[in-house]
């Protein structure tokens, strides 16, 4: 039996040998998938020379056509350099010399160039809007071992596609993506303000527990409550009497 030679290209070679994890992926989104320009500074970092902040910034002005979106100054983006590019590994250099893409930071233009399409495929939607802000900011830490931002929001999303079009309260969300409460309804607040999802909070002086008589009720009296059969009783002969009213536990009680 002949042996088959199947032909695998360098690009695929190098893209199957360093499958990132869900992990990196959102780190590396946390860095420059906030903003549509970090997005297309990927692009514009050189891989064999230094780039200063100013030259950066005419670059991206440039490619922006005559009239630019967003002018970034050269300060800003060098402080983008310096507090999440660099910190990853991304690119080298310093504000004086400038700044060049790394071998590893060369691996991630194709993610950034993913960003920006979905950008065209929904252009009412920021990358701030979907993905809230960075957190990879700080020199000397392990940016690959804390929570990134990124990552809270993808398991918020992964939740609610999974569950289909079933409406969902923040206790689901919460279980599913395994953040604690506060994280995720500041997230799912977050998506709501800009129009990414839809998300309510109640009140504290809003009911939120509502009743019906079932489909399946007793036929004699129903089974007592715990020590209160009266309170059992009254409540069951109140929902018999108007059988297709929803009830709040106030309006049960009054």
């Amino acid at each position: 039996m002949r042996e088959r030679i199947v032909y695998v290209p360098p690009e695929k070679q190098r893209l199957q040998e360093s499958t990132m994890s869900e992990q990196e992926v959102s780190v590396l989104v946390s860095c420059f998938g906030n903003h549509e320009v970090k997005a297309l500074l990927m692009a514009a970092f050189s891989t064999n020379s230094h780039q200063t902040g100013h030259e950066l910034h005419f670059l991206l002005n440039g490619a922006q056509g005559k009239k630019p979106v967003w002018n970034i100054p050269a300060f800003r983006i060098n402080r983008w350099c310096e507090e999440q590019f660099l910190p990853l590994g991304i690119i080298s250099g310093d504000c004086e010399t400038g700044y060049m893409l790394t071998s590893y930071g060369g691996q991630q233009v194709g993610l950034a160039g993913h960003l920006l399409e979905l950008s065209e495929q929904y252009p009412d939607i920021s990358f701030f809007g979907a993905l809230g802000a960075s957190n990879a900011k700080h020199k000397g830490e392990d940016q690959f071992r804390k929570t990134p931002t990124a990552l809270v929001y993808y398991k918020i999303f992964q939740a609610i596609t999974l569950l289909g079009e079933t409406p969902l309260g923040a206790a689901t969300v919460v279980t599913k993506t395994g953040a604690n409460f506060s994280t995720v309804t500041e997230r799912l607040s977050h998506l709501s303000s800009h129009s990414v999802l839809t998300y309510t909070r109640r009140l504290a002086d809003e009911d939120y527990s509502f009743f019906t008589l079932g489909a399946h009720r007793p036929e004699g009296n129903p089974a007592q409550y715990g020590k209160e059969k009266t309170w059992t009783q009254m409540v069951y002969d109140i929902l018999l009497e108007q059988p297709n009213k929803t009830f709040s536990v106030e309006q049960l009680y009054n």
